[in-house]
């Protein structure tokens, strides 16, 4: 399986999140990722997010975009990314994604009333100016 590795609730490191055997109930036993900032649990083969009720009941709720994977005779992986289809709405890992590539965060400025000093101005400009990717 595979899917995008930034999480769709707040951009945590999905990638680095605990794979773990997950069962509710009586409900079929699910294999998902666990999102090491906030702890959704993420179903590794429908990228459903997974969350049971205070009655235990299961809810999930299409949350990360999943892509095709291929294993070659010999032994290559190969995944083919996956896209939004038309009329399809955006799934949250989408969303978060896209807010990602599209915004330049503006550097902090520290809260104070006295002027900056040279250095401080400095870092601002370096990391105010446009870094490469």
């Amino acid at each position: 399986h595979a899917m995008d590795g930034i999480c769709g609730h707040h951009a945590g490191p999905l990638y680095a999140g605990d794979i773990e055997d997950l069962q509710l109930g009586d409900h079929p036993v699910r294999v998902c990722i666990s999102c090491p900032w906030h702890h959704r649990r993420i179903d590794l083969t429908t990228g459903e997010y997974i969350e049971t009720d205070l009655d235990g009941n299961l809810k999930t709720t299409p949350f990360q975009r999943r892509h095709r994977v291929f294993l070659t005779p010999d032994n290559s992986i190969y995944v083919l990314p996956t896209k939004q289809m038309f009329g399809q709405p955006a799934l949250p890992s989408e969303k978060v994604l896209e807010r990602r590539a599209n915004s330049r965060r503006a550097p902090r400025r520290p809260p104070t009333t006295t002027p900056l000093t040279n250095t401080q101005k400095s870092i601002l400009d370096h990391f105010s100016s446009p870094q490469p990717p």
